[in-house]
């Protein structure tokens, strides 16, 4: 594939999933993540492992949700922030960033502290939408990914 394809499907994706209003994947990571080599296999490939390893760790988020354990759940978080960062998933990594703030009784700026109870509250609602968040963006990039087999 040709850089003026790329760079024209890099762009029509981009304007789809990245306008203003929406910021469910940063342009530029995912972009440079499409850039690496000429049809898109590497950037598929990155994403597909990232999808695994989040559903992978899903149920070690919810245990240490129901333990009540802030430290374990704060070591699942990060994992997750730091992977959905590396592929630009933008809402992902917001999401994981609120939860590491809660693990430390802090708000979701990470400024204000706030009681415990409150911080589980927020933590299982975090956890919840972590979910609906991780398939719609599934969804969505493997479509991208389909469409792009196509050209």
């Amino acid at each position: 594939m040709s850089n003026g394809i790329r760079i024209s499907i890099t762009l029509l994706f981009l304007l789809g999933l990245c306008d203003k209003s929406d910021d469910a994947v940063d342009p530029e990571i995912f972009g440079e993540l499409l850039f690496l080599d000429d049809d898109g296999a590497f950037a598929r490939d990155i994403v597909k492992k990232y999808f695994k390893q989040a559903y992978d760790r899903m149920p070690s988020i919810e245990t240490s949700f129901e333990a009540k354990d802030l430290d374990e759940l704060y070591k699942h978080a990060h994992f997750l922030k730091g992977s959905s960062a590396m592929v630009g998933l933008r809402r992902i990594n917001a999401i994981f960033e609120k939860i590491q703030y809660h693990t430390k009784l802090k708000d979701e700026s990470g400024k204000k502290n706030i009681p415990e109870s409150e911080a589980w509250i927020a933590i299982e609602s975090l956890i919840k939408q972590s979910r609906v968040e991780h398939r719609s963006a599934e969804e969505e990039l493997t479509e991208f990914f389909n469409e792009l087999e196509f050209e």
